[in-house]
């Protein structure tokens, strides 16, 4: 294993809802098959990928056997007041959304050198350690 890598909710919700993804599925198949570093999510990512999947109308049954089989192969963060903490300074330095750095907290606490992500400035360094990578973009799936 190289490292470790953070995926934001877009990259696993993609991974599940094919048809409405507009070609994203195919490519977060490869990433996610293709992926030989240690893969973190947080609480906040779980929740968020329930909620978008339940408004696309899956059922309850087919997401937490999602969650499941996902939970199989990552390693989960759990939300403290350390990362909200965390999500306050970066929010103050970056000003992104405050709910996506809680995301960028997680992955800083977590020791990751990367985040997949379609919502964040591509190529972006958030505190000299976490590279944002967007992998919908021609040289996104390029490492």
């Amino acid at each position: 294993m190289q490292g470790k890598i953070f995926f934001d909710t877009n990259i696993l919700v993609y991974s599940k809802l094919k048809k409405q993804s507009s070609g994203k599925w195919e490519k977060t198949q490869t990433l996610i098959k293709n992926e030989e570093n240690e893969v973190i999510i947080s609480t906040q990512v779980l929740n968020e990928f329930y909620s978008v999947l339940a408004k696309n109308k899956i059922s309850h049954k087919t997401i937490c056997d999602c969650i499941e089989e996902m939970l199989l192969d990552v390693e989960l963060h759990n939300l403290t007041l350390a990362t909200i903490k965390k999500a306050w300074d970066i929010h103050e330095r970056y000003q992104f959304s405050y709910y996506d750095c809680l995301i960028l907290a997680s992955a800083l606490e977590t020791g990751c050198s990367m985040i997949y992500s379609e919502d964040f400035s591509h190529g972006q360094v958030v505190d000299n350690k976490l590279l944002i990578q967007n992998p919908f973009l021609a040289e996104g799936l390029n490492r």
